[in-house]
């Protein structure tokens, strides 16, 4: 399988991706953009902080919409897996799971993260719903006024819910982690946010509303 040559290789076909591939492209670069599946952004079920979108947006709407733009200045956007880079001269072979795919002058990652979900029943639907939210700068001004619960496992979950508390005066943040992991027990206590330390076993949801968290 002989690389196609092209002058610069995109990995990751998210927002970040697909806007650099659109940039590049009416710089009159030849792009390709490796699509792996499965972006993050396909989690939003309405995003209301994208400019231009003051009703919200679909997070699979704001995806379809970036790429139909990239392909329309030259972008490729190819479905595949890039599983190695390797040097090559002044450039890059990129290999897929079928072997060799392009040699790239330049290669820009943007593959994302990966967020962890709580290992928790139905969980995945209530985050389509919006009924779980994974995203806090996304999802915080939507907490104004609200009683909220923040998952987490480590300290990190205490910065969270300590940003929370900005938009929220009922935050309660359920440790689910060991003891050892979390330390800013008095910060949470300064800024009156509740503390419950247990396992979590599931999250239920009546009439499209998280109505209790279960441990």
């Amino acid at each position: 399988m002989t690389p196609r040559a092209v002058d610069v290789l995109v990995i990751g076909a998210g927002p970040a991706g697909l806007t650099a591939s659109t940039y590049l492209a009416r710089f009159r670069r030849s792009v390709v953009v490796a699509d792996g599946g499965e972006p993050r952004a396909n989690w939003i079920p309405l995003s209301h902080n994208m400019p231009g979108f003051p009703e919200g947006v679909t997070g699979g709407a704001i995806l379809g919409r970036m790429r139909s733009q990239a392909e329309e200045y030259g972008a490729v956007i190819a479905s595949a897996q890039v599983i190695a880079l390797e040097q090559d001269g002044d450039g890059f072979i990129a290999t897929t799971q079928a072997g060799p795919a392009w040699r790239a002058r330049a290669v820009l990652m943007a593959t994302g993260v990966v967020d962890h979900h709580p290992n928790l029943p139905e969980v995945e639907d209530a985050i389509r719903r919006s009924l779980v939210r994974i995203c806090p700068i996304c999802d915080g001004y939507e907490a104004i006024g609200k009683t909220v619960a923040v998952i987490g496992r480590d300290d990190l979950g205490a910065r969270e819910a300590a940003f929370i508390r900005t938009y929220s005066d009922a935050v309660t943040l359920i440790h689910a982690g060991a003891p050892a992991s979390l330390t800013a027990r008095d910060e949470l206590a300064r800024l009156g946010i509740d503390l419950i330390e247990a396992p979590i076993d599931r999250v239920r949801i009546e009439d499209d509303r998280v109505s209790a968290v279960c441990w």
